[in-house]
């Protein structure tokens, strides 16, 4: 399926950004836009995969991928499989530029389609209906910033993972947060960035991460010392880890032991 969306010269002139093609069940033909693609796209494998060749590199892309291109992208794609099938979002406007610079864009990525699905479909009623042009932008504005969330969270979830995998390893030395995001390969201020976004910080998982090892290590060895715990789980003194878990958990560490081990 082809459909062409009607903009008048007004709309293409005032809207930010304005649709104007929308594809499914596609049976995909070679394409080589060796000059660039004329307009921006956000392309939907929905069956079989599609081969695509980008800056002289090769990657096929399977079922359930939605990719973004750029407009002038150098670009050239073909069906791997006689199966295949694609779809596509394509649209233009002055404030694209401004959009893909807030999301810091590159020209070409991909994902799963699962964050836009709803939407992609909602296009397509919307074009089926002959929607107006303001309605058919509104809906292409929430496509982009729902495609760009979506990938940027899945980008940066790796580096997340990361960085409490590093504390949770060696969260008995005491990493300093410029330790935590190197290893993690981010800036310190994208890291915060990050555990802003589960409502927590780097300093309070770490002290998460070591007061979950020191209530272990008192049930699992009732013989080691409040302090030597405190010790071996990253706090500087005994006293600073009796004051952090009372503060938690509402006993004294010593108080801990002899409720669960009486």
């Amino acid at each position: 399926m082809y459909l062409l969306v009607e903009n008048s010269e007004e709309a293409k002139r005032c809207l930010p950004v304005y649709m104007l093609t929308v594809g499914a069940d596609h049976v995909q033909k070679p394409v080589q836009r060796t000059l660039g693609i004329p307009l921006y796209q956000i392309f939907f494998v929905d069956r079989g995969s599609i081969r695509f060749t980008v800056n002289g590199e090769e990657v096929i892309l399977g079922e359930s991928t939605v990719l973004f291109m750029q407009k002038g992208l150098p670009v050239s794609y073909e069906r791997v499989s006689e199966e295949s099938r694609t779809g596509w979002v394509a649209f233009d406007g002055e404030g694209i530029e401004g959009i893909l610079s807030y999301f810091r864009a590159a020209p070409f990525s991909y994902q799963n389609d699962s964050s836009v699905k709803e939407l992609r479909r909602a296009c397509i009623r919307a074009v089926e209906k002959k929607a107006s042009s303001e309605a058919l932008s509104a809906l292409v504005y929430e496509l982009m910033l729902a495609y760009f969330r979506a990938l940027n969270q899945t980008e940066e979830s790796a580096p997340l993972a990361a960085a409490k995998a590093f504390m949770e390893t060696h969260f008995a030395t005491d990493p300093s947060i410029a330790q935590v995001a190197d290893a993690a390969g981010i800036s310190e201020s994208l890291l915060y960035r990050l555990f802003r976004r589960e409502g927590n910080t780097p300093v309070g998982y770490l002290r998460g991460v070591r007061m979950q090892n020191a209530k272990r290590m008192l049930l699992e060895s009732p013989q080691t010392s409040v302090a030597e715990i405190a010790l071996a789980c990253g706090f500087s003194n005994a006293a600073y880890f009796c004051k952090v878990f009372h503060a938690a958990e509402g006993v004294t560490p010593k108080k801990y032991r002899d409720i669960y081990l009486s």
